[in-house]
């Protein structure tokens, strides 16, 4: 995973990087994917940063590095 190496560390709800991936309608998203992000009040959308991602994906990793994940994603629009 990522980390932050400001000594002061990021605000909390500060913005980091937008996350970037395949758009999939919900029941078709990849399974076995470690980088799927749900959208939706019922997952009726998969963004799948596996083949089509960016950094992003590898913000919220926290196998390995401790206990418990590090960020929380929220949706926004773009303005365009």
């Amino acid at each position: 995973g990522l980390f932050c190496a400001l000594p002061e560390g990021l605000p909390p709800g500060a913005w980091i990087l937008d996350y970037v991936g395949k758009v999939t309608l919900g029941e078709k998203q990849d399974k076995s994917s470690d980088y799927v992000s749900d959208f939706g009040e019922k997952s009726e959308l998969a963004c799948d940063a596996n083949t089509y991602g960016n950094e992003a994906r590898f913000l919220n990793d926290f196998r390995n590095t401790g206990s418990f994940p590090n960020v929380e994603f929220n949706t926004r629009r773009d303005r365009h």
